[in-house]
């Protein structure tokens, strides 16, 4: 017989800023330099002993996922790594909010 797990607080997503408020900010300047709003996306983490694990949903319904993970002795090189996952995956939010848009556009 399976019994459930009890949530794990520290394994359950909690918001990108709660978690690492460093590479949340450094998600909204990356964003925001392509038109990406915060209420574009949803940000969460995981953190735990060996780094960060980063969530970011986007699209219709939020429904579209990207997942990195920052080693935690990788720190001086975190922000260099930060920036450009978040220029990658800001283009790719800008195509699927593009085509989002002119799905919901089609007559």
């Amino acid at each position: 017989m399976q019994t459930k797990k009890p949530c794990d607080e520290m394994t359950a997503d909690k918001p990108l800023n709660l978690v690492a408020p460093e590479l949340h900010q450094i998600m909204l300047t990356e964003l925001s330099l392509k038109n990406i709003h915060p209420y574009d996306i949803k940000a969460s983490g995981i953190s735990d002993k060996d780094g960060i694990q980063v969530k970011l949903r986007y699209g219709d319904g939020f429904k579209q996922l990207k997942t990195v993970f920052f080693k935690q002795e990788d720190t001086e090189r975190t922000q260099e790594v930060a920036t450009d996952f978040f220029q990658n995956v800001g283009e790719e939010i800008k195509k699927v909010m593009i085509a989002d848009y002119f799905k919901m556009m089609k007559p």
